[in-house]
């Protein structure tokens, strides 16, 4: 940029080593973040409100694309401790667990949760 202090290879400008100059150019570099703090603090309720629109209407359109989705289930590590069979090596723990997988979401499905569907249109 044309107020940054080090030019494109990361050596301090010329102008800079200038003794005579630099309280003007400190001044100056001052001035130019002070602008540019101003124009971030004048923009960034309107950037956050945009970030928060976009964060709702993207996990809104995921929840309606795929609805299982957003409440995917892990095993959390204590219950694949608690299930392990003793000397039960990684692999086989988790060809295990996933064969439960099918069968626990055609449980899951069987519930309706009418508040995600209202969400989600």
């Amino acid at each position: 940029s044309p107020y940054a202090p080090f030019d494109q290879r990361w050596h301090l400008r010329q102008e800079y080593k200038v003794h005579s100059q630099r309280t003007a150019l400190a001044q100056q570099l001052a001035r130019f973040i002070l602008l540019y703090g101003l124009a971030n603090l004048l923009l960034s309720p309107f950037i956050f409100i945009w970030q928060v629109l976009n964060l709702f209407y993207g996990y809104t359109e995921l929840v309606r694309r795929e609805p299982g989705l957003l409440g995917s289930r892990r095993w959390s590590n204590y219950g694949r401790l608690y299930l392990r069979h003793f000397n039960e090596l990684d692999h086989s723990l988790n060809q295990r667990l996933n064969r439960g997988y099918k069968p626990a979401v055609s449980y899951m499905s069987s519930f309706v949760n009418y508040g995600v569907i209202e969400t989600a249109k």
